[in-house]
């Protein structure tokens, strides 16, 4: 930390104390228009905090608790999130698309204690049983006059708002910097997915060190007068740092529940959005349209966009705004990133730069580095305290192994021009990446074998027409049992959740093996193009 920042400078500009200080020095700003419903102020927002305060209080949180949600994106989302942090107790967002074993597994290895659950996702957690039995009470968020018999208590949203005595922030004690501000769920690639320890300081320098930040970016960063349109859910940091990003620079964020290609423009002219964030397919979807004579009247002048391909020049040249891209996960915020800049990248280099004190190096197996244009794994560190991920939440190996030899490995393979650009090659763990998804092929794998017709089963990334990759699943199956590709693939669409359900489903009699561990050489079968024996989802459908 350098000598002119204090702990408690940065504490001071926590997200929940500094939605308090706008709350008391520009009540009437606002802070947040909720695309088609109500705009929110600074004042309105922070007395929503406190009341989610009294109400969780009263509910049982506590300090030290660990409580999961499962809910789409709302006002009341962010208003739970920093209550259960100025109570000194974490969140688990859940993707709203897991069920089953996903869901088992994040509550017993957080040990969460209660729920806040959106009605459509309550027979999820029901159907859990035993695997749920750390968890006390659940408030669903709505009616809950139909809710089924649970072994938690179940509290409905008019009983857990009933008669408050409202908290001011003065009686409580602020979050710190070390406070887990969150614990996301990443891919797990060989073994079950991880909770990573999101702490404060982490989500802090995110977002004054980042692009959005007009004082790393003076140009194109964020001011009072800017707008960030958001439609990410609040189980991404992408959603997370919205919010985030408006109480800092004194601007708004535009919520809207979900990414809408009909409705993009509308939303960025109409509530003049000047900044957001999109990923390559989203970009793509959008180029998809026919060109209009009005592309480029609209007011959104920086976007945030990756990963880093044709598609990205396309975009800036078609509707006209600047553009800055970078490298980042869960458990390492953005240690990589390129400058905003009037042309789109012309290369798939990023420079190496990121919020201060970061450190990047690329290494061997064995942690050495690796000459210049070799390809390694991306390795991280910095020197600044709690700007990185504490941790996978009770996964003490998991963790070592991460964070051995006092670096984070990412498991992300690049290689390093004589520049000192780095250039993404490929991902080293087994992860599929789809529409913005980090996609376990382990997680995906286990749903498929549950087939009684599926011997053995491999999930690769196969290339995407819209960016990035889709599933491909390479199946192994009995012969007295053999399914249809169409029925396997309804099969799955009942059991798994819709993002992880393959797309491409192809037969085959083995999976190639090493010789000596029998391990499934999945870059053979990422090689391999679709053929006429590779089955499409989505031609199917249409066909229909």
């Amino acid at each position: 930390m350098s000598t002119q920042t204090t702990v408690g400078d940065i504490e001071r500009q926590l997200l929940p104390q500094l939605v308090a200080h706008r709350a008391r020095t520009e009540p009437d700003r606002v802070l947040i228009n909720v695309v088609d419903g109500v705009d929110w102020t600074n004042r309105t927002f922070h007395a929503l905090v406190m009341k989610w305060v009294a109400a969780l209080r009263r509910f049982g949180v506590e300090r030290g608790d660990t409580v999961v949600t499962m809910a789409d994106l709302a006002v009341d989302g962010y208003a739970a999130w920093l209550a259960i942090s100025w109570l000194g107790a974490t969140e688990v967002p859940l993707n709203t698309g897991y069920r089953g074993d996903i869901i088992k597994h994040v509550v017993r290895t957080s040990g969460a204690t209660k729920a806040l659950v959106q009605p459509s996702y309550v027979e999820r957690f029901v159907d859990l049983g035993d695997a749920a039995q750390s968890i006390t009470r659940m408030l669903v968020l709505g009616s809950s006059s139909d809710v089924p018999d649970a072994a938690f208590e179940i509290v409905d949203e008019a009983t857990f708002f009933k008669d408050l005595a409202v908290t001011d922030e003065s009686a409580l004690v602020a979050p710190r910097i070390s406070d887990i501000g969150c614990m996301i769920l990443t891919s797990g690639t060989t073994g079950p997915s991880k909770v990573v320890r999101v702490p404060w300081g982490q989500l802090y320098y995110g977002t004054f060190h980042s692009g959005m930040s007009a004082v790393e970016n003076p140009q194109w960063g964020m001011g009072e007068n800017s707008a960030y349109y958001s439609f990410y859910p609040l189980f991404h940091n992408s959603g997370r740092y919205a919010l985030y990003f408006a109480a800092a620079h004194r601007s708004r964020v535009v919520l809207r529940n979900t990414f809408s290609v009909e409705n993009y423009w509308s939303d960025v002219r109409r509530y003049r959005c000047t900044h957001t964030l999109l990923l390559a397919p989203m970009m793509s979807f959008l180029l998809s349209k026919e060109p209009r004579p009005d592309d480029r009247d609209h007011t959104l002048r920086s976007v945030i966009g990756g990963p880093i391909g044709p598609v990205l020049q396309k975009f800036i040249d078609r509707f006209d705004v600047h553009l800055s891209t970078g490298f980042g996960m869960t458990e390492t915020g953005g240690p990589l990133h390129q400058t905003w800049q009037e042309k789109a990248p012309t290369s798939s280099g990023f420079v190496s730069k990121g919020p201060p004190g970061f450190e990047v190096r690329l290494v061997d197996d064995d942690d050495y580095p690796v000459c210049a244009g070799e390809v390694g794994e991306l390795i991280v560190r910095t020197s600044e305290p709690w700007a990185m991920n504490s941790g996978y939440h009770n996964m003490p190996e998991q963790t070592a192994q991460a964070w051995r030899n006092g670096w984070f490995h990412t498991g992300d393979a690049f290689r390093q021009d004589a520049t000192g650009a780095f250039h993404f090659v490929d991902r080293k763990k087994d992860c599929i990446r789809r529409r913005g998804e980090n996609i376990s092929s382990f997680e995906v794998e286990n749903y498929v074998v549950r087939h009684p017709g599926v011997v053995e089963v491999a999930a690769v990334g196969a290339p995407s027409e819209y960016g990035e990759e889709e599933v491909k699943v390479f199946v192994v199956a009995q012969r007295d049992k053999l399914p249809d590709e169409q029925t396997l693939w309804r099969f799955l669409k009942d059991t798994m959740p819709k993002f992880m359900t393959p797309r491409f489903i192809e037969f085959v009699s083995e999976l190639p093996k090493t010789d000596a561990t029998a391990r499934i050489q999945k870059i053979k079968l990422k090689a391999r193009p679709n053929t006429t024996a590779t089955w499409d989802a989505e031609k199917s459908i249409r066909a229909a």
